[in-house]
């Protein structure tokens, strides 16, 4: 399979989390023609959920509402809801180790050690 490249209207964030992820999810069969478009949609909650944390650091997470007394900013429920959609997202593409092992059975298609199903964790647990 070819390159599958990356949407043009995705933000610089996204592009930049499609760039660091696409090639792994092609090379091991996940990241394809039909599953571009939501693998897209978690490069945007990605790089939406960058930019509210961001806000938050800067910002902080608590406003003053009209009566004086200290509220959540918006931001912060921002970034929960779009790191709930993330994170689901993730788990369809087997971006986190659960879903990885799940999706792969636990064992990814690659030479490179640092990308083996266990990558050493179970050998120390054992």
């Amino acid at each position: 399979m070819g390159k599958i490249e990356c949407p043009d209207w995705l933000d610089e964030t996204a592009k930049k989390e499609w760039e660091k992820l696409a090639a792994e999810l092609i090379e091991d069969g996940i990241l394809t023609n039909r599953t571009a478009s939501m693998f897209a949609a978690y490069c945007t909650a990605f790089s939406r959920w960058m930019a509210a944390e961001k806000c938050i650091q800067e910002r902080g997470s608590l406003i003053c509402a009209k009566n004086g007394f200290p509220i959540i900013a918006p931001q912060v429920n921002i970034a929960s809801g779009l790191y709930s959609t993330m994170m689901k997202l993730a788990d369809e593409f087997g971006l986190t180790p659960a879903s990885l092992s799940r999706i792969s059975g636990g064992n990814v298609a690659t030479d490179d050690p640092a990308r083996t199903k266990t990558n050493g964790f179970l050998e120390l647990v054992k």
